[in-house]
């Protein structure tokens, strides 16, 4: 294997870097090896530059220039600093873990597909009187994934097309990012807005907002948006996990490639492999949904940057039930139990 070395910088520095110490580790998922390197920058004697400077400016005999090299090399040269690197790099996956399972599940529909999620979203000239012009790629990594219909092409608040995107998690409640929506708390601001979902057979199906909540302080980053009425059940609410148990039993090994599908607002979603990968850290993608693909089914992590769901967040959907004379019961976010799989 072939280590990069570092190179010295700034003129007149020589460098010396000794071999690579390597270990192994591990996260349980995943092993990969790591290696130091050891570099010392010297600097030469500080009259070889004043044995250039004579050499320049009176024209030295070249025997006398010589004789002065020879004497002034044979004195010590000088440590300026050292440096010391920590490098990883990624080896293979446990075959029994959730992360290889994920992954080798993942690779195996990746054939022929496209990291667009439509092939169509347009706003009509009467929008938002009119709904949106929307149908799903076919050819996405998406397509027939349950939860799918989750992912809201648009809606009335979202500034430039594709941001502040809305994931449904119930059947009457949306999220989205909380920052720049307002002050935290439970609001009407967004009363009356339409939210556009798509069912597999491109029908656009409209919701309207009845409340909400922003939660954009101690922590939290989360809009959480109250439907007047449930979405017909052609439009599937996704699924949530916990960050507690992604990171026990879904941990990512550094140098690895997670497996994670990441929406962004011009419609695609990237998962950061190889040819799949598209910018999805732009202005304008927080709140955007962080996928894990299970095996056929999207699976709600959080958003880009912003809150995953927890008990604290599912406080805020009852609220919102009991707010509108709705039964909290009947709106529970449904969570991915992974415990089955390995722990690390």
């Amino acid at each position: 294997m072939a280590v990069g070395w570092v190179a010295a910088c700034g003129a007149g520095l020589a460098g010396a870097t000794q071999q690579p110490e390597f270990s192994f580790q591990t996260n349980g998922a995943g092993v990969y090896r790591t290696w130091i390197t050891h570099r010392t920058n010297v600097s030469p004697n500080p009259r070889f530059g004043y044995t250039n400077h004579l050499a320049q400016s009176n024209r030295l005999p070249a025997e006398v220039f010589k004789k002065l090299n020879e004497r002034w090399a044979r004195e010590p040269q000088f440590v300026t600093n050292t440096f010391s690197f920590t490098n990883a790099e990624f080896l293979h996956l446990v075959p029994e873990s959730l992360t290889h399972i994920l992954l080798t599940n993942f690779i195996s529909r990746t054939n022929g597909r496209t990291t667009r999620i439509w092939s169509r979203r347009e706003h009509p000239v009467l929008w938002p009187m009119a709904g949106p012009l929307v149908e799903w790629d076919t050819r996405s990594l998406v397509w027939g994934m349950k939860g799918m219909t989750a992912l809201s092409p648009c809606w009335q608040q979202e500034g430039a097309s594709g941001q502040v995107p809305i994931t449904l998690l119930t059947p009457r409640h949306g999220y989205t990012r909380g920052h720049g929506m307002g002050a935290d708390g439970f609001t009407k601001r967004f009363n009356g807005k339409k939210v556009w979902f798509v069912t597999r057979e491109n029908k656009v199906i409209s919701a309207k907002v009845a409340n909400a909540v922003v939660r954009f302080a101690n922590g939290l980053d989360y809009t959480i948006l109250f439907f007047k009425d449930d979405l017909p059940p052609s439009i599937e609410p996704i699924r949530v996990v916990s960050e507690a148990m992604l990171r026990t039993h879904y941990p990512w090994p550094p140098g690895s490639m997670p497996v994670v599908l990441l929406a962004e607002q011009e419609g695609n979603v990237s998962v950061e492999l190889p040819g799949l990968s598209r910018p999805a850290h732009k202005g304008g993608d927080s709140g955007s949904p962080n996928l894990l693909p299970f095996f056929d089914e999207l699976v709600f992590m959080g958003g880009r940057t912003t809150s995953p769901p927890t008990p604290r967040m599912q406080e805020d959907l009852d609220e919102l039930c009991r707010m509108e004379g709705v039964d909290p019961k009947r709106y529970q976010m449904q969570w991915v139990d992974l415990s089955k799989y390995p722990a690390y």
